[in-house]
């Protein structure tokens, strides 16, 4: 009889820990997918600023990667080539950020001065409209 009992109580604590063990999992199970459907949405998120920087940006090719330390970088190289004054007045050809709104910001500053520039540089209209 006692033998019994043991056993019982052996089942007992096998199920309590089985038990235990499969609420642990089925809670690692769900954290995993929070995560990863956090992850997904964060990713999606990225690819339509990436998307907007794109059509709001022509002008520049922009990428994003992720530097030796895991850290997002987004960069922005300028399809057009500067002339002297727009490099004096410290237009860039390359722009390296650590974000996109960063880099926007960045874009719009730099889009505005070479735009400026190249502006000034074109034959402006005679009175007749033509150049």
């Amino acid at each position: 009889m006692v033998t019994t009992y043991v056993a019982r109580e052996e089942i007992a604590v096998l199920n309590d820990a089985s038990t235990q063990a499969a609420l642990d999992l089925h809670s690692a199970v769900a954290r995993a997918a929070v995560a990863a459907r956090a992850a997904a949405a964060r990713e999606l998120f990225e690819l339509r600023e990436l998307s907007a920087l794109q059509n709001t940006y022509p002008c520049w090719t922009i990428s994003r990667s992720r530097d030796e330390s895991g850290r997002q970088r987004w960069l922005a190289v300028y399809d057009g080539s500067l002339t002297d004054e727009m490099q004096a007045a410290n237009a860039a050809t390359t722009i390296l950020e650590s974000d996109a709104v960063t880099l926007a910001a960045t874009l719009a500053w730099q889009s505005a001065l070479v735009g400026a520039m190249s502006v000034a540089h074109q034959p402006s209209a005679g009175p007749s409209g033509k150049t």
